[in-house]
């Protein structure tokens, strides 16, 4: 089941892309034709966005059947079958692009994260993979539950619930961002985060900390 964030963007998306009605489906395919549709990886990779590629389908066709052909959260070789639905053709037609671009763009992001976990296990690492807050607007829950599907871990969600003093505080209120750390609310420890431009630099390990997190470049 979507949370209403994600559920909100497939209603925006679908407007985007299909506006005022689908003249070609419209103008192609008769109104009561029903078809069947699957969705295949084309390339090595990981899906996630299962449920949201659902979503777009029976947002269109409540009645559609859809089934799942493949799990989230693996790597696997193409070709592989990842979702079947059978419906109203045009509603085939009309959700197949949308359900794509979504399905595409979380799996990307989970593949991606799974190439970099996949690298540092086979060089026999511990590193953790976490993510950030650079998502795509609109879609944060969604591709950070895609960086989880790839192998990686979820950092924090929004700027409500960890402490990141990054060199942006530091340059505006100097020590007085590093004081400010240590007064965080105590009785949680977490960890101080070394931010990299490049695999080159994972040098430093993260140390626990109480009350608050700091990071450094």
């Amino acid at each position: 089941m979507l949370d209403p964030a994600a559920e909100e963007l497939v209603d925006r998306a679908l407007a985007e892309d299909v506006g005022t009605g689908d003249v070609t489906a419209e103008a192609t395919v008769p109104a009561g034709a029903r078809g069947v549709a699957v969705i295949t990886q084309k390339a090595p990779g990981v899906i996630s966005g299962l449920a949201v590629a659902e979503a777009v389908f029976r947002r269109l066709d409540a009645d559609a059947v859809v089934e799942r052909l493949g799990p989230e959260g693996e790597w696997r070789e193409p070709p592989a079958p990842v979702l079947r639905i059978e419906g109203r053709a045009r509603a085939l037609l009309t959700a197949e692009r949308t359900a794509l671009n979504l399905l595409g763009r979380l799996s990307g992001v989970a593949t991606a994260t799974a190439r970099v976990v996949r690298e540092v296990e086979a060089a026999g690492g511990t590193a953790r993979i976490l993510d950030t807050r650079k998502t795509t607007p609109g879609m944060r829950a969604l591709e950070k539950r895609a960086v989880a599907d790839g192998g990686g871990v979820n950092h924090r969600a929004g700027l409500y619930d960890a402490v990141l003093i990054k060199e942006n505080h530091a340059a505006l209120a100097g020590a007085w961002a590093r004081r400010s750390a240590a007064r965080a609310p105590r009785g949680r420890a977490c960890r101080s985060p070394w931010r990299c431009a490049t695999s080159t630099r994972w040098t430093r390990r993260s140390r626990p900390v109480r009350r608050g997190c700091c990071s450094t470049t």
